[in-house]
């Protein structure tokens, strides 16, 4: 369970984003689990984490409704998972949408199927990884105009994605330390690459990317990170964490063409245990958003979190 005080798009300026906010309690991970079969609400089988830090950099971050298969021999892992669209913002189906005198103004959409997603993991020694694929429905394109004459036809379009983790444990180097390489590529699938989703670009802000409807929008796009942790002492830690995304559209419609950005995010995180199951964790960093198009503005921001946990 959880619960937060966040701030909302509203009309879309960053000073409306700063000040409005809202309040909400919500289950964030509930389970059952049978064996090799898991269902219920947690982490998607592509997610792969966001470094060692709290702020997370540009990755598939998203907790789905979705049933998952996992089996396991000799460090290898293999999982399949079939995931809720709707977790990460996918388009619906709109089955004829008609105007106040019965003409019809829209049509088609996107077929509520589940994403279907592979996995293999592997861990032996110092080395650990995890590769993962998935085949969406997220994405939809337009034509017409919304009229009787010539009504909106919402297209869609398939999607998929691939990514994949490296961590190598450093205890021959410095005993605790711990690196992270990502990289992730998506088509017509933008949360699965950090575009939108729990950690991504459109959650700098919707006035930066120029569009608030980047889950559904047709575009490829890719995005890295690495992450270093380094531990001082049994009390103290040390990360450096970087990442990069891109999103280039594909959108024939109007209104969504010429969206094309590159973001970074860049930051640092402290980690202090004064007395065993009490942590105190502060991270610092700096986003940026650029793009050479008028229609996506530039900007960038920098955040910081100070995190307090206690464990029995």
């Amino acid at each position: 369970m959880r619960a937060k005080t966040g701030n909302e798009p509203g009309t879309g300026t960053l000073a409306d984003l700063v000040n409005a906010s809202t309040n909400s309690a919500y289950v964030d991970t509930a389970w059952l689990q049978f064996g090799p079969i898991k269902a219920g609400r947690f982490d998607s089988l592509f997610d792969f984490g966001q470094g060692f830090d709290d702020t997370g950099m540009f990755a598939s971050d998203t907790k789905t409704d979705h049933i998952e298969l996992t089996y396991s021999v000799n460090g290898f892992g293999l999982s399949l998972s079939l995931e809720d669209p709707r977790d990460r913002g996918g388009a619906g189906y709109v089955d004829g949408l008609y105007d106040v005198n019965n003409n019809l103004i829209a049509s088609g959409g996107q077929d509520n199927i589940p994403d279907i997603i592979g996995a293999v993991t592997y861990a032996s020694g110092i080395f650990k990884t995890k590769v993962a694929a998935a085949y969406v429905k997220h994405a939809i394109d337009i034509s017409g105009a919304g009229t009787p004459s010539n009504p909106y036809v919402f297209e869609d379009k398939s999607g998929f994605a691939v990514g994949g983790i490296v961590e190598l444990a450093l205890d021959s180097f410095s005993k605790g330390d711990k690196f992270q390489i990502s990289a992730s590529y998506a088509q017509n699938a933008n949360s699965f690459t950090g575009i939108t989703g729990g950690t991504s670009v459109s959650n700098l802000s919707g006035s930066l990317t120029g569009m608030s409807a980047l889950d559904f929008v047709p575009g490829d796009s890719w995005s890295g990170f690495v992450s270093y942790k380094h531990v001082w002492s049994d009390r103290v830690w040390t990360s450096l964490s970087g990442g990069y995304a891109k999103f280039e559209g594909t959108a024939d419609y109007a209104a969504w063409k010429d969206r094309e950005f590159d973001a970074w995010r860049v930051g640092s995180t402290t980690n202090f245990t004064p007395v065993k199951g009490l942590d105190f964790l502060v991270d610092v960093f700096y986003s940026s958003v650029s793009s050479d198009t008028s229609k996506v503005k530039d900007g960038d921001a920098w955040q910081s979190v100070l995190w307090l946990k206690r464990s029995w």
